[in-house]
C-alpha cells in the first residue's frame, strides 16, 4: 500500500512533515457489524442470516444478537480475506465477506429506497465510513 503525506509549503517549514493524508489513512478493508448493514430482514440477501454461519438457524430468541463482523474489501481477492479473518466456530468468531463494489450496490439501492429514515441515516452512516476508511 502507498502512503501518502503532506508536506508543508511555506518556506520557513518546507519538507516538514505535517500530517498523513486521508488517503494515507485508507485501507484496503474495514471490518464492520452486521447491524451496519440494516436489519436482518434488509441485508440477508447480501450477508446471509443474522445468526452463526455453522449453524441452520438462529436462536428462538428475537432479541438475540450474533457478534458477526463484515469484511469490507478493495484490491484483494475474496481468497486473501478469507484465509486473513476465517471463520473458526469454536471461537465463536464469523466473518461475512463483501466487495466494496457489492457493498456500494447494496447502500446505494436501499438509502435510494428510504423505507425506514433511521435504517436509512444508519445505512448513510455505514457508507460515509466505508468512503472515509477504504481505498478504491
Amino acid at each position: 500500500m502507498m502512503t501518502l503525506f503532506v508536506y508543508s509549503t511555506r518556506a520557513e517549514n518546507r519538507d516538514t512533515l505535517l500530517y498523513p493524508s486521508d488517503e494515507a489513512k485508507k485501507s484496503n478493508l474495514v471490518i464492520m457489524d452486521y447491524e451496519d448493514f440494516g436489519p436482518p430482514s434488509m441485508s440477508f440477501e447480501l450477508l446471509g442470516q443474522g445468526w452463526w454461519s455453522w449453524e441452520s438457524s438462529g436462536s428462538s430468541n428475537i432479541n438475540r444478537l450474533y457478534p458477526i463482523k463484515v469484511v469490507v474489501y478493495s484490491n484483494k481477492t475474496l481468497k486473501q480475506i478469507k484465509s486473513q479473518y476465517p471463520v473458526i466456530p469454536i471461537k465463536k468468531q464469523d466473518y461475512r465477506y463483501i466487495s466494496l463494489e457489492q457493498a456500494n450496490r447494496y447502500l446505494n439501492k436501499n438509502i435510494q429506497d428510504n423505507f425506514i429514515s433511521s435504517i436509512t441515516a444508519k445505512l448513510k452512516r455505514t457508507k460515509n465510513r466505508l468512503e472515509t476508511e477504504i481505498i478504491e
